[in-house]
């Protein structure tokens, strides 16, 4: 598919390979994201995901996974090195099944999530 793109004067495809899991932490993937020279395929940052959801989960989430402001830059720092400058290159989600069922006070939120 690369090599057609070329052929016809036209921009390789972006292309996002899911890795369950990947993105700063784990090595493998890091090393496949990181080699886009070979594999020309970008990766579903699943650990920006849960760095995102944890920062606006906020006070409804449990103590030991909140992500305040500063957690969160440090590992958008983090993050540009990890993936060798091509962070902004690689997707991202926020998964609805994934959220919690927001509404009404934070507090009435937080107990609902721990029904």
């Amino acid at each position: 598919m690369i090599e057609k793109s070329r052929l016809l004067g036209r921009e390789a495809p972006y292309i996002v390979g899911e890795w369950s899991d990947g993105g700063v932490g784990d090595a493998k993937s890091l090393a496949f994201a990181n080699h886009y020279d070979i594999f020309h395929t970008n990766l579903l940052d699943f650990q920006l995901g849960i760095r995102l959801n944890q920062y606006i989960g906020g006070a409804a989430e449990d103590p030991t996974q909140q992500c305040s402001g500063q957690d969160l830059a440090t590992f958008l720092t983090e993050r540009v090195a990890a993936f060798q400058g091509r962070d902004d290159w690689q997707g991202t989600f926020i998964d609805n099944h994934d959220q919690m069922r927001t509404g009404g006070t934070p507090a009435q939120a937080w107990r609902r999530c721990r029904r």
